[in-house]
């Protein structure tokens, strides 16, 4: 499987990068490590930043890295300067001291012709061509609460998901906690809903500080044999207990509601799992179904339908 950079959806053919998988992490891992030596705007840190997405999601997925540059988490204000930015750290990528930084030896033949375009294709980057994205912190924001932010995943939030979904007391009510991969493989997931279905899992993230503490959100789960609208969510055990599962959920529920057609919406959990079905209550659901579920032994399914909710809100 190959990986394609180019300007824009229309960009010519002859004018794509087109890198196998293992280029690809050579083309952007020189280019992460070049842009080391600089120092760095905001604006450009977060540019570096999503070259980092795309090399995790190399990683996890194979064939999935390529991306059009006006992509890219450009701002029309600093336009002028970030491309000159990213030129002078392609150049960098191709300098002696960058290249002995990577543990392993690089075919320069190959690699080099890509940075040189890829060079050209930056200067390409005018305001007419360029697709401005809202200005956020990190990934697009999709819901806000009094206290939280729940917004799209990133790769960047590996570390900081991987902390939660690998502890075992958060993951009590799953058949066992997360590894490195299945993490990734969360977030990856995730990722494709948003392409899928326009939603999916979100990160969720302290107003006050931007700490991401979790995620909450809504997906596609078979209960008991039907393909379904789910809220889920985790939340970092230090701030259980602090309505935080609550807030977002509520939150979620009325996106739904607000944004799509679904007339249910629905929470499945363990039976054991007090704690969610508890939350579901407090959202205004109701049990529905009680089922044998070889993953939870027994499963709880509890729902709110859109008249419900509309009785709620008046």
């Amino acid at each position: 499987m190959s990986n394609i950079i180019r300007l824009n959806e229309t960009a010519p053919n002859d004018e794509w990068i087109i890198m196998s998988n293992q280029g690809t992490d050579s083309f952007l891992e020189l280019l992460i490590a070049a842009a080391d030596n600089f120092e760095k705007t905001e604006q450009q840190k977060k540019l570096i930043s999503f070259m980092k997405d795309q090399k995790d999601i190399n990683a996890v997925a194979a064939g999935t890295a390529g991306f059009d540059l006006d992509e890219m988490p450009w701002q029309k204000s600093t336009l002028k300067e970030d491309v000159e930015f990213l030129t002078r750290v392609t150049e960098e990528a191709k300098r002696e001291r960058t290249i002995r930084i990577l543990p392993y030896e690089v075919n320069t033949a190959i690699v080099f012709p890509w940075l040189e375009r890829f060079a050209f294709l930056i200067n390409q980057m005018t305001e007419e061509n360029l697709h401005v994205k809202p200005e956020l912190e990190s990934g697009d924001k999709m819901i806000e609460t009094d206290r939280l932010l729940l917004r799209k995943y990133t790769m960047n939030d590996f570390e900081a998901l991987y902390e939660i979904l690998s502890d075992s007391e958060t993951m009590q009510h799953y058949p066992a906690p997360f590894d490195e991969a299945r993490t990734k493989d969360w977030i990856t997931w995730n990722l494709d809903n948003y392409e899928k279905y326009g939603f999916g899992l979100w990160a969720v993230v302290l107003k006050e500080t931007g700490e991401f503490i979790g995620d909450c959100g809504i997906t596609i789960q078979n209960i008991d044999g039907e393909m379904l609208p789910e809220i889920g969510y985790h939340i970092h055990k230090k701030y259980w207990r602090r309505g935080f599962a609550k807030e977002a959920a509520r939150a979620v529920r009325d996106w739904v509601f607000q944004n799509t057609h679904y007339d249910a919406i629905y929470s499945y959990m363990k039976y054991t799992n007090i704690g969610s079905y508890s939350t579901a209550i407090a959202n205004g659901m109701k049990k529905v179904k009680e089922y044998p579920d070889p993953k939870n032994t027994i499963s709880y399914a509890y729902a709110i339908t859109r008249s419900e909710w509309e009785a709620m809100k008046k």
